[in-house]
């Protein structure tokens, strides 16, 4: 069966996805890579020309500077980074390094990206990104963080924030879009992805935020009885679809 497009579970939060038609990698917020898949991913694709890397923004679990380290000569090469970024990184490496930086509201277009920043519910940006006919949104940490620790004004708030947030993405048709489906809300752990699901209506889910409890998917599953939600089931994990 004809595939358009390769996704790798890198870890938590860490998503790659290959865009066969364009021979484009999209790598949004590298964390760490306990699979060992980073150099199948940039060196072992022997068609793939453009190599594009994001960062939602600069919580340790979502950001590395290990992604400057990387040789990516061989590719045409694009950063797109948070604002909240920007003094985390050296002058040294904005020089030596096509990056761009990007905060809620804005949107970026180069070469063949259309990029979007959106809200998210804590800090930085989610990202949307059109690519031709491709359209893919990484949440970063947009979620709907009903903790069982806040009050109940504090919880209210956290849902008005992302149900906000979600109607303004919804206007996109978008084809991938990965949304945390964090354990440690317990009980209120699949809220953000059901309610984003049933607005936006992706054609595909890739879960995050999890680190390595990748049975929360399956909980998840056998909660709501959706099927546009990809299983992956560890660390490096890869899905072709």
């Amino acid at each position: 069966m004809k595939t358009n497009y390769i996704i790798w579970h890198i870890f938590h939060s860490g998503i790659a996805i290959y865009n066969k038609k364009s021979l484009t990698m999209h790598i949004f917020d590298y964390y760490k890579d306990p699979g060992g898949i980073i150099p199948d991913i940039i060196y072992n694709i022997k068609e793939l020309k453009n190599i594009n890397i994001y960062c939602s923004h600069g919580h340790q679990d979502h950001y590395n500077q290990e992604i400057f380290q990387w040789d990516l000569s061989n590719y045409q090469t694009n950063f797109i980074m948070s604002l909240d970024l920007k003094n985390k990184i050296s002058n040294k490496t904005k020089e030596n390094n096509n990056i761009h930086f990007i905060k809620n509201g804005e949107e970026l277009k180069t070469n063949d990206l259309h990029i979007k920043a959106y809200p998210s519910t804590d800090l930085g940006i989610s990202i949307y990104v059109k690519e031709g006919d491709s359209r893919i949104f990484h949440g970063g940490d947009l979620n709907w963080w009903d903790w069982n620790s806040f009050n109940k004004e504090e919880k209210l708030k956290e849902e008005k924030d992302f149900k906000e947030a979600v109607n303004k993405i919804k206007k996109e048709n978008i084809e991938i879009a990965c949304i945390a489906l964090d354990p440690r809300l317990e009980d209120s752990f699949y809220l953000g992805l059901a309610y984003f699901n049933s607005i936006v209506k992706p054609k595909y889910i890739v879960p995050l935020h999890f680190k390595n409890n990748y049975d929360v998917i399956n909980r998840y599953n056998n909660l709501e009885k959706e099927n546009n939600i990809l299983p992956f089931s560890e660390a490096g994990d890869k899905i072709s679809i």
